[in-house]
């Protein structure tokens, strides 16, 4: 079976499994597990299912060439880097862009990323590909020269279109997946080549790695210290981040709100310890920042849609 260039997506310690139809890549460390199912759809055009649940993967870091990837987020956050500034994909976003640097690792900054990444490896595009593919009036080539460059990438959020032509591809049959695959990829270059308005395009939505690195620690001092109160401006305020920008920052890279992700974290934090331990609800709520029960009760109630009696009864 055909394989594509190995850099991009992993590296020697990758468990390999060939199936009938596709090969299944599996990676684990010590930030989680991952797991990469491809499918040939062309000679050179490949289709791959990608379940993450790890925060860091690393790539073999390999120079793949001549290389386009396409992907589409359907679950979770992955960070993407182009031209040195970082991206942020969430449910529903779609990228086109060139795998002409060589890099160190995939990030998912919620540790879970669920979606669909098509590569086209003009090394092993045949020319029966080539004109199966004008048949259906799509210049590969065409493509290539659009979007393969340093730097160079198309990002769309909620493109309709878009959802429209990958929302299938999750729940396919496997009786008429190799048949499936081969129209969905066909559709989905026939859009990118009459789109004129899709051409390169700056997402809005990138920030410098300083304040990247600021929310970073922003989350580890939040998991570090949830039985301690403090608000979104004490936060803002104790690393030197612009309130507004800490918030938009945070939300990009971590798909919630500050504010949300403090409180759910608690309550996730807070259910454990109802379920594996004999504490005192009074007692946890102060291990999670709350000094009023009824306050840590109400939150509790509004994540986990039951009081911590109710919830604790139910578990044992």
């Amino acid at each position: 079976m055909e394989h594509l260039q190995h850099g991009i997506f992993i590296n020697n310690e990758t468990k390999i499994e060939q199936r009938e139809d596709c090969t299944v890549y599996r990676v684990r460390n010590t930030t989680g597990t991952g797991e990469m199912t491809d499918y040939p759809v062309f000679p050179g055009i490949h289709l791959m299912y990608n379940d993450f649940h790890m925060s860091v993967c690393p790539c073999a870091g390999q120079h793949p060439s001549n290389c386009l990837e396409l992907n589409h987020c359907c679950e979770g956050h992955i960070e993407v880097e182009y031209n040195n500034k970082l991206y942020y994909m969430t449910s529903g976003d779609f990228s086109c862009a060139s795998k002409d640097c060589v890099e160190e690792a995939s990030v998912f900054p919620s540790a879970h990323y669920h979606g669909i990444s098509v590569y086209i490896d003009y090394q092993l595009l045949t020319q029966e590909t080539v004109e199966l593919l004008r048949n259906f009036s799509i210049d590969i080539f065409t493509l290539y020269n659009t979007f393969y460059g340093s730097g160079k990438c198309l990002l769309l959020k909620n493109n309709v279109s878009i959802e429209h032509i990958f929302a299938e591809l999750y729940t396919v049959h496997d009786s008429v997946r190799t048949s499936y695959l081969k129209i969905k990829i066909l559709e989905l270059l026939l859009f990118l080549s009459v789109s004129e308005n899709l051409t390169m395009c700056s997402c809005p939505e990138c920030y410098p790695a300083y304040r990247i690195e600021k929310v970073r620690e922003i989350r580890a001092f939040i998991m570090n210290h949830l039985d301690e109160r403090f608000t979104v401006g004490n936060l803002a305020e104790r690393f030197d981040m612009p309130l507004t920008a800490m918030k938009l920052c945070f939300k990009a890279v971590y798909g919630m709100p500050v504010a949300s992700f403090i409180r759910d974290l608690r309550m996730q934090h807070a259910s454990k310890l109802l379920r594996t331990t004999g504490l005192s609800v009074m007692d946890i709520a102060g291990s999670v920042g709350y000094d009023n029960a009824s306050k840590f009760a109400a939150a509790f109630r509004e994540i986990m849609e039951c009081n911590p009696a109710e919830y604790r009864q139910k578990a044992v």
